[in-house]
């Protein structure tokens, strides 16, 4: 690499930066809106082992492997939060 007569090279740089998922951003459009909400009201009232049980909406702490009110009240919490 040449460092001399006024010369700079040119680069380019190309990453991912990590960030932390909004909890109830179910299909990663860095929001929370009606497609989420949708998302877990097709999976309401479902356990593990169920057909329409969808772990990514089991998102309350500790997690039960059933979807209900507490991960409804996350997923409310978060409603319309979005990345800038």
């Amino acid at each position: 690499m040449y460092w001399g007569g006024g010369w700079l090279p040119s680069i380019k740089l190309i990453g991912i930066v990590p960030i932390d998922p909004i909890l109830g951003d179910f299909d990663a459009s860095c929001d929370v809106k009606l497609p989420d909400f949708a998302r877990m009201a097709a999976a309401w009232n479902t356990s593990s082992g169920q057909a329409n049980y969808d772990p990514a909406c089991d998102i309350a702490t500790p997690k039960n492997n059933k979807i209900d009110l507490a991960d409804l009240k996350i997923l409310a919490s978060h409603w319309l939060t979005k990345y800038q």
